[in-house]
């Protein structure tokens, strides 16, 4: 994990600096000083009025009262949303609280320097962490008698007659080995079928010096709807999963089983970020993280590709961009199932969108939507219900179908979760899934009018995962949208070709639209004023 920095806007907190070494160096910014240059490479925090962006990804702790005073709005509208930390005992003025609209702020309680280091490295410490328990690692004992049926990767069904004691089913083989000093949250998706079906759930943490279970913890039924919470010492642990059953007609479904990195009830993978619970799909979360940059429209939304493991994508490339930013990220199935299957899933995602465009007090179509391989079709895809001005998106994918057809000539063993995908959504892999599989975009997209939407599409001319997506996307906005603008531009490789030089020209893409559309300024900042 890299280490973070923090601007602390205040005097030095004496010992502060030593305890929270291993994870952030701290500069010390008190008020009287604020307009002097940062650390060994002089920077200051701000250029010609707005931050200098050297400190964007930064953390800044304020614990001086005179930067909350009035007539420090301006300063304090420059500090990046998410990544501010607020002694709880001073007092905000007005104009600190207006200054503070929609930044997600974060207060602290401490008591004591340990106290506050404590704090610091639990919870607001850099990087994210997140991984997936994987149906491929998990070890059924020998001498379940039971049934076990699985869709894929997409969840296991597991059946018996009568257990009268809770039983041990199985486990996921290798514990997974985690830092000292760390706190960590369990998320699981469990359904159970009969009303006499019972499930537990056995977390311990095994020491990595002594190999002997120090925590133990057993969460049962409904109370698995909950996060379950683990903290490991100052030895570093192993973290085993066990999975118990008992009942009559035992009938239980199982999703994926995924482990973050705990932000202490502050965010998820991210400080600021949040999930939305899908309970028609076992409990299966869909997060989001915000960022309302210069509250300046548009509100550009960025839907995350295929991740193995859970995290957030494009932060830090669509934090450049300035404006307000919503990032969407789906991590089912392996790590990702292209944003659609239930109607409570994609009523989510539009609403998460449109509440967030009433927050800023944008009109519906200050708007952008754009993500790059899979999150491409839930740009495309849900333009049909926001009406965007934009829809900006990177090696295009549209029919899931084709998608998974293509695995077994055209891309052997390149994407085997798309056969997953379709699995999850049809019930099958046949002839009538793929093309209904195809269905769910095109039906869709040809029936809404694209004709306020302007798009821009950067392809691959040999993509093997969906290679017609440009072509039919091109001539049915040409036919059917011709006041639609269309910029596109291919690039000669498959899919996963050439991402270095696609993804610079779809950023590059993006500024433009900024600047030309919405008046935004990417000149480099230069500070002119002469060196004391």
């Amino acid at each position: 994990m890299s280490k973070g920095k923090i601007i602390h806007l205040g005097p030095e907190i004496e010992g502060l600096a030593k305890l929270i070494e291993g994870k952030f160096d701290i500069f010390d910014v008190p008020f009287e000083f604020a307009d002097q240059p940062i650390g060994e490479e002089k920077n200051k925090l701000l250029i010609k009025g707005e931050l200098n962006l050297v400190f964007r990804h930064d953390l800044f702790f304020i614990t001086q009262s005179e930067y909350l005073q009035s007539g420090q709005s301006s300063f304090l509208r420059q500090l990046p949303a998410n990544n501010i930390i607020i002694d709880s005992r001073l007092q905000l003025s007005e104009e600190a609280k207006q200054a503070f609209f929609l930044k997600n702020v974060q207060f602290i309680d401490f008591e004591s320097e340990q106290d506050l280091a404590k704090q610091l490295n639990e919870e607001f410490y850099n990087d994210q962490l997140g991984y997936k328990y994987k149906f491929d690692n998990i070890q059924f004992d020998s001498f379940f008698k039971g049934t076990v049926k699985q869709l894929g990767h997409n969840y296991l069904e597991i059946i018996d007659n009568d257990i009268k004691d809770y039983q041990r089913v199985a486990n996921w083989g290798g514990p997974l080995g985690v830092a000292k000093n760390s706190i960590w949250e369990i998320r699981t998706e469990f359904k159970r079928n009969t009303p006499t079906t019972n499930v537990r759930l056995r977390v311990s943490l095994i020491s990595a010096f002594t190999s002997e279970i120090y925590y133990s913890t057993e969460v049962d039924n409904d109370d698995l709807n909950n996060l379950i919470p683990l903290k490991v010492d100052h030895n570093g642990a192993f973290i085993l999963v066990e999975l118990l059953i008992k009942g009559q007609n035992v009938d239980l479904t199982m999703g994926a089983i995924t482990l973050n990195e705990s932000r202490g009830g502050r965010g998820t993978l991210l400080i600021g970020e949040d999930v939305e619970i899908d309970d028609e799909a076992m409990g299966e979360p869909l997060y989001h993280y915000f960022d309302p940059g210069d509250f300046k429209p548009p509100l550009m939304v960025y839907f995350s590709g295929f991740r193995f493991n859970p995290g957030v994508e494009g932060m830090f490339m669509m934090r450049g961009l300035k404006g307000p930013t919503l990032l969407i990220e789906d991590f089912r199935i392996l790590g990702g199932s292209f944003y659609v299957g239930g109607k409570k899933l994609e009523s989510q995602i539009i609403k998460l969108i449109q509440t967030t465009l009433k927050k800023l007090g944008f009109k519906p179509n200050e708007l952008i939507l754009s993500g790059l391989s899979m999150g491409t079709f839930a740009s495309l895809y849900y333009s049909s219900f926001l009406n965007p001005d934009w829809v900006i998106v990177g090696k295009p994918l549209t029919s899931l179908g084709d998608i998974a057809a293509n695995e077994r000539i055209n891309r052997p063993g390149g994407f085997p979760t798309s056969l997953d995908v379709v699995l999850r959504l049809t019930g099958g892999i046949a002839d009538k899934n793929i093309k209904q599989a195809n269905d769910i975009f095109w039906d869709s997209f040809t029936k809404h009018d694209h004709s306020k939407t302007n798009f821009v599409i950067v392809y691959m001319k040999d993509d093997d995962y969906d290679g017609d997506a440009f072509e039919k996307l091109d001539r049915f906005l040409r036919k059917h949208s011709p006041t639609s603008r269309i910029i596109h531009k291919g690039f000669t490789g498959r899919h996963n070709d050439q991402s270095g030089a696609l993804s610079s020209w779809f950023i590059n893409q993006y500024r433009n639209i900024l600047e030309t559309n919405y008046g935004r300024d990417f000149s480099p900042q230069e500070d002119d004023e002469d060196e004391e």
